[in-house]
């Protein structure tokens, strides 16, 4: 798979912060409620730090509620404040977990912050009382694929067509470009083939490419660039098509225009990094790219792999090792990682070692044995 048109993040652009704006059920007197409209004409002001400052007072002086807390938790979540919304947001749960709309602000702040599991919980949470909520079934659908739960991301977009709404129709193509279904992805995108949309030939290209159709996303890529010159990864995809057509000098030329866009982009250090070692065009550029790869992605067994063998070929250096147990780790099945560590431990004398690692291979199955693994396959 060739990665995705554009990440959940940049999805949630969509997205407003959820305000509850409302009166404390429970006013503690006419000060209480002066108060607390003055915070909240704060927060419609966008006066951030001001409303801040004026929920907390208010709660010093008169308690916590639901309501204040709630609201505190989303100007937080403006100030980015990320760990603070989510404590004002349980607090708040606490005190009524019955408001639902609470759980959407909760899930909100934890996906802001990272914590997609926790994002999860919550909006499945919101779902179990609030069903038929579309934002939120879309929030979901967002995290699900994430966290490359493609297959119930796929039925989560489902439930939300048909719709006008280009987000949910590219999440539904990306979801089945995930599980390798390239005609679904193809037939959601449809709609948004008719308005020229430059993020819909760019997933159309990548449906096409997994269906091996090559000349024809080719020609979808080039109308995503004449729609949209700084699309985010075109340049990768691009490069993806030449790769494939053994034009590796053009594929390079794109991948370079991709890391000038994106420096500090796993993908496109990735990318270039392991076409540079394939092609023995600059064995020292490419360590260094593998390296800023891995420096993004830590766990990710196919780039582990890839510096392991160029650090092998170039300096017979035992760091080998290590990158190759880092690869192996991440997946128990990667058999080329396997041989690749069998033949260093065999090269040091290490003839136990490389027994071990000789014998696991023969103990893969024989589809992960026939099967050679794209190096551009991980890229995400």
């Amino acid at each position: 798979m060739f990665g995705d048109a554009f990440s959940i993040m940049e999805n949630m652009r969509f997205l407003a912060h959820i305000f509850l704006l409302v009166t404390p059920a429970v006013a503690c007197g006419q000060e209480a409620g002066t108060a607390f409209q003055q915070a909240r004409r704060l927060q419609q002001a966008g006066q951030w730090s001001d409303a801040e400052r004026a929920y907390k007072q208010y709660v010093k002086l008169h308690g916590a509620t639901p309501e204040a807390l709630a609201n505190l938790g989303a100007v937080l979540v403006h100030e980015e404040k990320y760990e603070e919304a989510i404590s004002k947001y349980r607090a708040a749960l606490k005190l009524a977990p019955k408001l639902t709309p609470i759980r959407m602000n909760l899930g909100l702040a934890y996906l802001k912050s990272g914590n997609r599991a926790l994002a999860l919980q919550q909006f499945t949470a919101y779902l179990r009382e609030d069903p038929g909520n579309r934002q939120v079934m879309q929030l979901r659908a967002m995290t699900l694929l994430d966290l490359e739960r493609f297959a119930e991301a796929a039925k989560d977009y489902s439930t939300l067509m048909p719709t006008d709404d280009v987000s949910v129709i590219i999440g539904l193509a990306t979801a089945y470009l995930r599980l390798e279904q390239p005609a679904e992805a193809r037939q959601a995108l449809e709609p948004l083939l008719a308005r020229d949309s430059a993020e819909a030939e760019l997933l159309l290209a990548q449906a096409l490419i997994a269906d091996g159709r090559v000349p024809e996303a080719r020609n979808a890529l080039e109308q995503a660039q004449r729609l949209n010159p700084k699309l985010p990864s075109l340049h990768f995809h691009l490069g993806a098509i030449y790769w494939k057509q053994q034009d590796t000098d053009a594929a390079i030329a794109e991948w370079r225009k991709e890391l000038e866009a994106d420096p500090a982009g796993f993908q496109p250090n990735y990318t270039l990094g392991a076409a540079l070692a394939l092609s023995s065009a600059d064995a020292k550029e490419a360590e260094m790219l593998l390296r800023k790869a891995i420096a993004v992605k830590p766990r990710n067994a196919t780039a582990l792999y890839q510096l392991a063998k160029l650090v092998w070929q170039r300096s017979k250096s035992e760091e080998a090792i290590s990158l190759l147990d880092r690869s192996v780790q991440v997946d128990p099945r990667y058999r080329e990682a396997h041989y690749l560590l069998g033949t260093v431990y065999q090269t040091l004398g290490r003839k136990q070692e490389a027994a071990r690692e000789f014998a696991l291979i023969r103990r893969l199955s024989e589809s992960e044995v026939k099967r050679t693994r794209d190096i551009f396959e991980s890229v995400r």
